[in-house]
């Protein structure tokens, strides 16, 4: 099985706090003159949304900032603490479609065959892949109680009429900002990262962007990771292998 993600020794680090990442955001946020964001991964709102949103602090807003995430409870509290930066738009719902993210997560040959990724980890104890499935629909920290989770069901079939955006979210906001100075965000579901990231490349194709990966000695983004080192189309702005986060330019 594959290490856990606990155990290593970046994983109480967060991206959001690093000091060098900061200053080199707010510094390319500039330089390229960034107009649109869009980011996978929300959670509350309080981690790398924010410290994006800050970047733009005492420069000039975005045209466009999307935040998407899948879990209900996560989206609610993020849209709270984002009010102090109206021009983030926090969306509920999923990035991937439902099923090839289920699929992806079922078939996946680094989760099947552990033993020859010793340096990457992941979540979910012996069941990672039941783990990721639930991540994917929305589900981790829900009540465990029944009596709460049919209040729940209750509370989020009225939100789905009026909020919930549905699946396959990544592709439709990247098609919408393709073409503009784009900054991209991938630090969503940690058994999706990599498809994640084949979906954007495949979407935004020749388009310039700038792109951060988060988790990249996870199984989430390390075979990300290695592609954009690895790759002529890229070139690296900054990284903290240890912190987990890779910046880069596609050019």
């Amino acid at each position: 099985k594959m290490r856990q993600y606990t155990s290593h020794p970046g994983y109480s680090m967060y991206m959001s706090d690093d000091k060098n990442l900061q200053s080199l955001l707010k510094k390319t946020i500039r330089e390229k003159e960034i107009t649109h964001v869009l980011e996978t991964g929300t959670f509350q709102g309080k981690g790398s949304t924010r410290m994006v949103a800050e970047a733009f602090l005492g420069y000039r807003d975005p045209e466009k900032f999307v935040t998407i995430e899948a879990n209900y409870f996560s989206w609610v509290k993020a849209v709270e603490n984002l009010k102090p930066y109206p021009f983030v738009t926090p969306v509920w719902g999923l990035s991937l479609n439902r099923a090839e993210a289920i699929k992806f997560v079922e078939n996946d040959e680094m989760l099947k065959n552990a033993d020859k990724y010793p340096d990457v980890y992941c979540d979910g104890g012996e069941n990672p892949h039941q783990f990721y499935i639930k991540e994917i629909k929305g589900e981790l920290g829900n009540s465990r109680f029944k009596i709460l989770n049919k209040v729940y069901e209750r509370k989020v079939k009225k939100e789905m009429k009026a909020h919930h955006k549905g699946d396959d979210l990544l592709v439709k906001y990247l098609k919408e900002m393709r073409g503009s100075n784009l900054l991209v965000l991938l630090d969503s579901a940690g058994g999706v990262g990599y498809l994640e990231f084949k979906k954007t490349i495949e979407t935004l194709k020749d388009h310039s962007y700038l792109l951060i990966l988060d988790d990249i000695h996870h199984v989430k983004h390390y075979r990300s990771y290695h592609e954009v080192k690895n790759s002529p189309g890229f070139t690296v702005i900054g990284e903290n292998y240890t912190g987990g986060w890779v910046f880069a330019e596609k050019k």
